[in-house]
């Protein structure tokens, strides 16, 4: 689970730095009806709208998010398979010199 929330909040806070905010940790909130964190993060577009993002870390480490905003959800996704992309790359080299 460390591993898991350690990409959750570095998913959260290059998300908020990206629309020019700061990600603060102690935001994040823990639910423990459903054993899952979660951040309401801040989201910036290109002409200055703002919208709330909430991120979520479900109890089985997948990331999800919800928000009524298009462009806040693209945005998201893109850094999200970014991310997740490194984990796999990181994983399979790690993989490969221990079966070395």
């Amino acid at each position: 689970m460390k591993q898991h929330y350690q990409t959750f909040t570095g998913v959260c806070a290059t998300f908020e730095e990206q629309s020019g905010f700061s990600f603060q940790e102690d935001r994040v909130c823990f639910n423990s009806s459903d054993y899952r964190c979660y951040y309401d993060a801040k989201f910036r577009d290109d002409t200055n709208h703002k919208a709330i993002v909430r991120i979520f870390l479900q109890q089985n480490g997948e990331i999800r998010w919800s928000t009524g905003w298009d462009r806040a959800a693209e945005e998201l996704y893109e850094l999200y398979e970014a991310w997740t992309l490194a984990d796999s790359a990181e994983e399979e080299a790690n993989l490969y010199f221990q079966a070395s």
